[in-house]
């Protein structure tokens, strides 16, 4: 039996390269060499926002873009990542119905402390 893997657009992933778990975590997602994920570290001196969102906003939660311009935010990003890489079962059930918004919450509440969690203080220190 041949295996078939739905056709994604490709989609561009803003994330804070300074934030240790993040790093990590972008860093494990690259190894699958998905030709429809593009990876931007927000915290490069050089870094400029796309149209329409700012510096603050990206550094509030991670953020996605297709190509279509279709933006993702939250935890819908780590869903649409998983779903390219062939492990959407890994993140599905974030998305059922009752658990879907306690692991919305749960990414919201780790966002927003994520600065304090990885021992930077809460100001972005990026530029």
């Amino acid at each position: 039996m041949t295996q078939t893997f739905q056709k994604h657009s490709p989609l561009t992933v803003y994330f804070d390269g300074a934030c240790p778990l993040c790093r990590r975590e972008i860093s494990w997602l690259r190894t699958f060499n998905s030709p429809s994920l593009n990876f931007i570290d927000i915290s490069t001196k050089d870094f400029l926002p796309p149209a329409n969102l700012s510096q603050e906003a990206l550094m509030r939660q991670i953020h996605a873009i297709e190509e279509s311009g279709l933006l993702y935010t939250g935890i819908e990003v780590f869903r649409q990542i998983y779903s390219r890489i062939g492990l959407g079962w890994l993140v599905a059930p974030t998305a059922w119905p009752g658990l879907k918004w306690l692991f919305d919450r749960a990414y919201t509440w780790f966002a927003k402390n994520r600065l304090r969690i990885t021992g930077r203080n809460d100001s972005c220190t990026c530029r």
